[in-house]
């Protein structure tokens, strides 16, 4: 077993960065902290396609994308760009590399063409298989991206403000459990910490020492990428920010703090590789004596460092809010206007649910119908039968055609409504007397809040309202779906395979 005091050192401050640290503990966002799984897989795999490409990293470097976009839809916007530009460049400059050492005869138009495709495929095979398996996700999200109300996503208190970094928050030890406010006067940390960033600046001395040619360059694109980044953070970038709107999308500048963390992390590895090579043990063991004592300290002082911020501050709810419950969840939205989630077909964003008041009220949510406006001289009766969040079936009287009954529940596309017959009560219990399907009521929705109004047939029947896929999403799980399998064949055979190199014979697919 290798064991490499770099990566040792690169995996402590990763994970003990401060701004990871800042989303477990403080803005307890669980779905980022989990990306942070997947953000140096998906680096390690670019570079390993464009160095030294094997099937193995097209189908590993896919998969960890996948799960990188699926954690986090956020660093969909912020890390695919940055993987884009890796791509880019590190496939130039191996080109570059590759013609500058072939013989006077290779230099041509073609032969650069052929060594360019020739590197730049693996990498864009695995970027292609991710999107393949995301196909389920991420066409609906794109096609059906009008169908909701994105201004709840960037207006108000998520749009983009005043939220940058000030000088001296990257560096100052201030740590705190508030919320992110414009201005330098936030309640929290937004630090690099500081021996991270010692290790940064150590690193434009020990990066030149590198042998590699391909790593050297990595590792000094992630010197540039982690400046850039930290500079974005700062209020001096705001007109850069305001001029590329998919910036905005990303809502806090802040949050470029996952970069910053990955950058400090493998630059901080650097710093230990070009000062002490990798060392391999009999027993696999990580010691002393195989590691250095000098990478053993520091790796100490990463975690000593961060100790004092590993604690999550436990707050008693606000009387206003009661006591620790799905109903002060409720309350708490509310009161700190999170309640978003709209659709397009509503006019105005809801600050409560009637749903919600019935949790707090002591209640259980049994049924989405909305009894309240139910007419009370009998023209209209309603009892559910059963419910789930995908779908319900009410039994129905109505007097006449005029009749409709309203659900709280959001249209989206996908949702529809069947009615089917009441075969009556010699047919057994109420699931029982469903009969067929005798009619598919065309969906209204409420003026403002959006909510599903479906129109009966007079008489007694049996109505079901039911979310559906769109045929969208049915193509985009297709896709997912062949392309799984592919990927799954390719996993399972690929030391069958021989990968071409780039000097025209095979390359062993390990």
């Amino acid at each position: 077993m290798v064991l490499v005091p770099g990566g040792l050192v690169a995996a402590l401050v990763y994970v003990y960065s401060p701004y990871h640290i800042f989303d477990v503990y403080v803005r307890a966002a669980l779905a980022e902290s989990f990306a942070f799984v997947f953000i140096p897989l998906v680096f390690r795999g670019v570079f390993e396609l464009v160095e030294r490409p094997r099937p193995a990293w097209v189908v590993g470097t896919a998969l960890a994308y996948t799960g990188l976009v699926l954690t986090s839809n956020v660093l969909l916007v912020l890390i695919t760009p940055l993987v884009v530009v890796f791509v880019g460049v590190l496939v130039a400059l191996r080109v570059s590399d590759d013609l500058r050492r072939a013989p006077g005869r290779d230099r041509t138009v073609r032969q650069a063409a052929g060594r360019l495709i020739a590197t730049a495929l693996p990498p864009v095979l695995a970027l292609a298989a991710a999107f393949g398996l995301l196909a389920g996700f991420l066409l609906p999200a794109l096609i059906e991206r009008n169908y909701v109300r994105l201004d709840q996503w960037f207006g108000g208190r998520y749009a983009f403000g005043g939220d940058f970094v000030y000088p001296f928050q990257l560096f100052s030890p201030a740590w705190g459990f508030g919320a992110s406010i414009p201005g330098p006067d936030d309640d929290t940390g937004f630090q690099l910490g500081l021996l991270p960033v010692i290790l940064y600046a150590f690193s434009f001395l020990a990066v030149s020492r590198i042998r590699a040619a391909g790593t050297r360059r990595a590792l000094y694109l992630w010197q540039a990428t982690t400046a850039i980044a930290v500079f974005l953070m700062t209020p001096a970038s705001e007109p850069l920010w305001r001029w590329v709107p998919l910036l905005a999308t990303v809502q806090f500048p802040w949050r470029l703090g996952v970069v910053t963390s990955t950058g400090l992390a493998i630059l901080a590895g650097a710093v230990v590789a070009a000062r002490r090579p990798s060392l391999a043990t009999a027993s696999g063991r990580l010691t002393s004596a195989s590691v250095g004592l000098w990478p053993l300290a520091l790796a100490a002082l990463v975690v000593v460092g961060a100790y004092p911020y590993l604690r999550a501050e436990i707050r008693d709810p606000l009387p206003h809010e009661g006591p620790v419950s799905l109903a002060a969840l409720f309350r708490y939205q509310q009161a700190s206007d999170e309640m978003t989630g709209t659709t397009a077909w509503a006019r105005r964003i809801p600050g409560w649910s009637p749903l919600a008041e019935q949790v707090v009220n002591g209640g259980n949510i049994t049924t989405r119908v909305n009894y309240a406006i139910i007419p009370d001289d009998g023209r209209l009766g309603v009892h559910s039968v059963e419910s789930s969040s995908v779908h319900e079936l009410v039994w129905v009287y109505a007097a006449d055609d005029a009749q409709s009954v309203t659900f709280f529940t959001a249209y989206y596309p996908g949702w529809t409504a069947r009615v089917f017959a009441d075969l009556g009560p010699e047919a057994g219990d109420l699931k029982a007397r469903v009969g067929p399907e005798v009619a598919r009521p065309e969906l209204r929705t409420t003026p403002d809040e959006g909510w599903i109004v479906v129109p009966v047939p007079a008489g007694e029947h049996f109505l079901e309202l039911r979310f559906e896929d769109t045929p969208v999403r049915r193509v985009g799980q297709g896709i997912s779906l062949v392309t799984a399998i592919i990927l799954a064949a390719a996993a399972g055979f690929w030391r069958l395979w021989r990968w071409p190199d780039r000097e025209g014979g095979a390359a062993d697919g390990q």
